[in-house]
């Protein structure tokens, strides 16, 4: 939504069939999708929950690995790293991989 929706005037417009702005319109979509996802999540667990070995799963503990992004292990927010993250972004190659990369870093990390 903030990748598309945001950047975009158009979204700001009213649809002349419903008679809403555009962004309800896809907000409205996107909520009826949501909501299919997490029946049918709610389903899967649910059927989970009826097996014998339930329990031991259950009691697998949760293990933090790294907590921030500038923990040593993730290696994000060093000098290194981010040095690796502007020259990326000034590069002008158009490898999917790395566009990918590129597109993650501008919409999930503030640098």
């Amino acid at each position: 939504f903030k990748m598309y929706a945001i950047s975009s005037n158009v979204w700001m417009m009213k649809s002349k069939n419903v008679g809403k702005f555009m962004y309800e319109e896809l907000l409205t979509i996107a909520n009826a999708q949501s909501g299919n996802i997490v029946k049918n999540m709610d389903s899967i667990y649910d059927h989970l929950q009826s097996h014998k070995q339930w329990h031991k799963v259950m009691a697998i503990e949760n293990k933090t690995l790294a907590s921030r992004q500038d923990d040593k292990a993730v290696a994000l927010l060093t000098e290194r790293g981010l040095s690796q993250v502007f020259e990326m972004k000034s590069d002008d190659d158009n490898d999917d991989k790395c566009e990918d990369i590129k597109n993650f870093v501008d919409s999930n990390m503030a640098i």
